[in-house]
C-alpha cells in the first residue's frame, strides 16, 4: 500500500510539472523557429531593396537577443544573431548610415571575430567598410613558448598549443601558459585593434626525464614503485660503444624508454623482467637551467636468474606440466626454469591429478613427489548478481574452499575456465544439467562439481550448497545442504566433511571374544588361521585376560585395546586357558580392511563415494589390483550405492572390478554375497542363486572385517527363500 501511495504521488507530481517542462520546451524551439524565419525574411527584404522593413526585422531579431529571449550558447542561435547583425549593416550602409552600420560590425566583429561576412552578394564599398572596423577593432596574439607545444588559455579558455597565431577583438585578457614538467605562466595585458603582440615565454623546469635502457628489452620500468613502462626496441648506433662494453649486441640493449616529468631528488628506479634478477637503483635527479634535456642512463644490464625443477609422483608415469606446458612424464627434470612460484600439474590418466606450485631459487633444484588427489571443481552461484557480476557469498564460500587440503580445488579465478561459471551457463538460476556438469569434468578433471543459490531468505549469509559427482567413474549423485557463511563453526563442518580421509584398515590380531555368563574375561572362540594370534599360541577357549598391557573385562575392552595399537607393533597378549594359570604371549599387530557402513546422516555421499571409487583407482595404478584397500575401497563403495538404491551401478562400478582371492576374511565369497543382493534386487533371480551358491561355499569369508560376520549362512538362507 506504501508503494502504490508513493506512485500515485510521484505520478501526481509528474503531472503537475510535466506540462510545465514541455511547455519550457516548447518556447524555446518556438522562438529559435520564430527568429530564423525573421532573419530568412529581413535577407528578402534586404534584396528586395525594402529596407525600412528589413531594418525593422533585423533590429527585431537583436531586440530578442540583448533581452535574453533567443540564447546565443547553441551553434543554431549564434548564426541566427550574427547574420542579424551582419544584416542590419548592411541595411545601415545601404541607407548612408555608415555610423551605425559601423557600430553593428564592431559588435558582430566582437561578438565572433571569425565570422565569415557574405563578400559575394555584398558591395565592395560596404565591404570595405567591414574591412576598416576590423582593422581597427582585431588585434593579432603570437605566443611562441619555449618548449612548444604549451598549452595556451585566455580568460580560462583553452586556445591551443604554441606556437598559436590568435585574431582578437581588442581590449584585456589574462595569458596562461602551463606544461607538465614546467612552472605555470600567468600575465595580464592589453590588446589594440591592428596591433600584432608577441609573447615569447620561456617556462621554466621543475621536472626532468630521464631514458632508462634495459639489457634485454623487454623488462619492466617502476619509478618510486609506479610503473612507467617496459622497455622495447634495440638500441641505436650511439649505443655501440655500450654494447662492447656490455659484451652484448646492439640488439640486446632496448630502445631508451622515456620516463617523463621527474621532479628534482632522491627516487628508486627499478627494472626487472622474468628469469632476470630485479635491479633496483637509487638515483637524484637534479634541475639545470641551462639544460633541460632529458637524462639518459647507461643501458641496465639484467643478470639471468634460473634453476631447475625434478617432478616425480607416486606412482610414476604422471603427465607433468609446468605453467599449462606439458614438460614429459615422470620422472622428469628440468634445468633453466625462470626463478619464482610455477605451477604444477600432475596427471594419473584414469585415477586423478595433483595441482599446486613450486617455488624455483636461483642455481637450486626445486623437487616433488607427489600422489594424485580428488578434484572439485567449484562453479560459484547458480544465480547471477547485479549486471550479471559475481552475487554475494559467492566469493566468501570459495575462500573456505580453498582451505581444503586432501584435494585440489578448482574455482573462479582459480583455475575454473570463465566461460565454465554456473551463473553464465544456467538460464535464471536453473540447476546444472548433466552435459554442463560433464562439461565442468572434462575442462579440469573434476571428480566432484560444487554449486550454490542464496539459502532460505535469499539475501542472507546463508547458502544452499549442492554436491554434484562428475566423470564416468561414478553415477549421478548429488548432495544438497545449507550452511551460513557468517558461521564459522559451520564453515568448519563443511570442511570436515569435505576433506574425508576414511580408514579402511584397522589393527588386527586374528582373535574374536565373547562374554560368557559369571566369566571375568571374554572367552575366545573363533581363532583366524595363519593370523597373529594363531602364531602366538591362543586357541578357542581362552580367556583373554589383557592386551597390550590393557585390562580385558569385556569384548569392548578387547576392541579399544586392539584399537590403541597399528600395524607392525609389538604387543603382549595375556590368555588363560582352563584350570591354567595365565601366559603372556607376543604377538606383532597386523590389519583388516575395513569395510564402511552405509553413510550416516550427515555425511556427504558423493564426497565419500568420489573418495572410495578414487583409492581403488589409485590403488589399481600402483600395481596392487588385489590389495586389502582396494578391496575394501570397493565393496564400501558397492554398499554405498546400495544403500541409495543404486544395484546396477554397484555391481559395474564396485563389485565386477574387485578382484578379491577365495581366502578368510572380506574375499570372494563378500562380493558374490553383494552381488547376489544387487541381482535380487533387479529381478535376475538365476544370476543371484549363481552368486549366493559361490558365497555359500566359502565359510571363511566375511562381512565389514576379517572378525565379521560370515557370508555364508546369510547365502544359504536367502537360497532357502522361495
Amino acid at each position: 500500500m506504501k508503494r502504490l501511495i508513493g506512485f500515485l504521488v510521484l505520478m501526481a507530481t509528474w503531472s503537475t510539472f510535466s506540462p510545465v517542462l514541455a511547455q519550457e520546451d516548447e518556447d524555446i524551439t518556438g522562438a529559435i523557429e520564430k527568429y530564423r524565419a525573421l532573419v530568412t525574411l529581413a535577407n528578402q527584404k534586404l534584396e528586395d531593396l525594402d529596407l525600412p522593413e528589413a531594418l525593422a526585422r533585423f533590429t527585431e531579431v537583436i531586440d530578442g537577443y540583448n533581452s535574453g529571449k533567443l540564447s546565443s550558447t547553441t551553434p543554431l542561435t549564434r548564426q541566427i544573431v550574427g547574420q542579424a547583425y551582419e544584416g542590419r549593416a548592411r541595411t545601415y550602409a545601404n541607407l548612408g548610415r555608415n555610423a551605425e552600420a559601423e557600430a553593428d560590425y564592431e559588435t558582430l566583429i566582437r561578438f565572433d571575430v571569425t565570422w565569415p561576412v557574405d563578400r559575394t552578394r555584398t558591395s565592395p564599398k560596404i565591404v570595405a567598410l567591414y574591412d576598416k572596423v576590423y582593422k581597427k577593432v582585431v588585434g593579432t596574439l603570437t605566443v611562441k613558448s619555449e618548449p612548444p607545444g604549451a598549452l595556451v588559455s585566455l580568460n580560462g579558455v583553452a586556445i591551443g598549443r604554441s606556437p598559436v597565431d590568435k585574431d582578437l577583438p581588442a581590449g584585456t585578457y589574462k595569458l596562461s601558459i602551463e606544461a607538465e614538467g614546467y612552472d605555470p605562466i600567468s600575465e595580464q595585458f592589453t590588446l589594440a585593434g591592428g596591433a600584432r603582440l608577441e609573447k615569447t615565454p620561456h617556462l621554466r623546469a621543475n621536472a626532468r626525464d630521464l631514458l632508462v635502457a634495459s639489457s634485454p628489452p623487454g623488462a619492466k620500468v617502476t619509478l618510486d614503485g609506479v610503473e612507467k613502462g617496459t622497455t622495447f626496441g634495440s638500441a641505436g648506433v650511439e649505443y655501440t660503444e655500450v654494447a662492447a662494453r656490455l659484451s652484448v649486441s646492439l640488439t640486446d640493449i632496448s630502445a631508451p624508454l622515456k620516463v617523463g616529468h621527474v621532479a628534482p631528488g632522491s627516487h628508486l628506479l627499478r627494472v626487472e623482467k622474468e628469469c632476470f634478477e630485479p635491479q633496483t637503483l637509487s638515483i637524484t635527479v637534479a634541475l639545470d637551467p641551462n639544460d633541460v634535456s632529458a637524462v639518459r642512463y647507461e643501458p641496465i644490464k639484467l643478470t639471468p636468474s634460473t634453476g631447475s625443477v625434478a617432478l616425480d609422483s607416486t606412482p610414476p608415469g604422471a603427465e607433468a606440466l609446468l605453467d599449462g606446458k606439458t614438460i614429459g612424464k615422470t620422472p622428469v627434470r628440468l634445468d633453466g626454469i625462470c626463478t619464482g612460484k610455477h605451477d604444477v600439474i600432475l596427471r594419473f590418466p584414469g585415477v586423478g591429478q595433483w595441482g599446486g606450485t613450486i617455488d624455483v631459487s636461483k642455481g637450486q633444484r626445486a623437487s616433488l613427489n607427489q600422489r594424485p588427489r580428488l578434484t572439485i571443481a567449484y562453479a560459484g552461484m547458480l544465480d547471477p548478481g547485479p549486471a550479471g557480476q559475481a552475487p554475494a557469498g559467492e566469493k566468501e564460500l570459495g575462500e573456505i574452499l580453498a582451505q581444503l587440503r586432501t584435494v585440489n580445488v578448482v574455482q573462479p579465478g582459480r583455475g575454473l575456465p570463465e566461460a565454465l561459471i554456473a551463473r553464465k551457463r544456467t538460464p535464471g538460476g536453473a540447476d546444472l544439467s548433466k552435459e554442463q556438469v560433464e562439461a565442468i569434468a572434462g575442462a579440469t578433471g573434476a571428480d566432484l562439481v560444487i554449486v550454490a543459490r542464496p539459502g532460505e531468505g535469499g539475501f542472507g549469509s546463508k547458502v544452499e550448497i549442492q554436491v554434484l559427482s562428475a566423470g564416468s567413474a561414478l553415477p549421478g549423485l548429488k548432495d544438497r545442504f545449507e550452511i551460513s557463511l557468517d558461521d564459522k563453526t559451520q564453515a568448519k563442518e563443511l570442511l570436515a566433511r569435505l576433506d574425508i580421509a576414511p580408514d579402511l584398515s584397522a589393527p588386527w590380531i586374528g582373535l574374536e571374544a565373547i562374554e560368557q555368563h559369571r566369566a571375568p574375561n571374554p572367552i575366545v572362540i573363533r581363532v583366524q588361521p595363519g593370523g597373529p594370534a594363531a602364531k602366538a599360541g591362543a586357541h578357542i577357549g581362552d580367556a583373554v585376560v589383557s592386551l597390550g598391557g590393557k585390562p580385558v573385562a569385556s569384548p569392548r575392552d578387547l576392541r579399544a585395546a586392539l584399537e590403541a595399537l597399528h600395524e607392525g607393533a609389538q604387543a603382549s597378549l595375556m590368555l588363560q586357558s582352563p584350570g591354567a594359570a595365565p601366559r603372556q604371549v607376543n604377538l606383532a599387530v597386523g590389519s583388516t580392511p575395513v569395510m564402511l557402513p552405509p553413510p550416516k546422516g550427515g555425511q556427504i555421499v558423493s564426497r565419500l563415494a568420489a573418495e572410495l571409487s578414487y583409492r581403488a583407482r589409485l590403488e589399481a595404478a600402483s600395481g596392487r589390483p588385489t590389495s586389502p584397500e582396494r578391496s575394501a575401497a570397493l565393496l564400501s563403495l558397492a554398499v554405498l550405492l546400495m544403500d541409495k538404491g543404486m544395484y546396477e551401478a554397484a555391481l559395474k562400478q564396485a563389485l565386477e572390478p574387485a578382484q578379491l582371492p577365495q581366502a578368510p576374511g572380506l574375499s570372494s565369497g563378500s562380493a558374490s554375497y553383494l552381488k547376489g543382493l544387487c541381482l535380487i534386487r533387479l529381478n535376475r533371480q538365476a544370476e543371484a542363486r549363481e552368486q549366493l551358491t559361490q558365497a555359500a561355499g566359502q565359510p571363511d569369508a566375511s562381512l565389514w572385517t576379517h572378525e565379521g560376520p560370515p557370508v555364508a549362512e546369510r547365502a544359504r538362507r536367502l537360497l532357502q527363500t522361495p
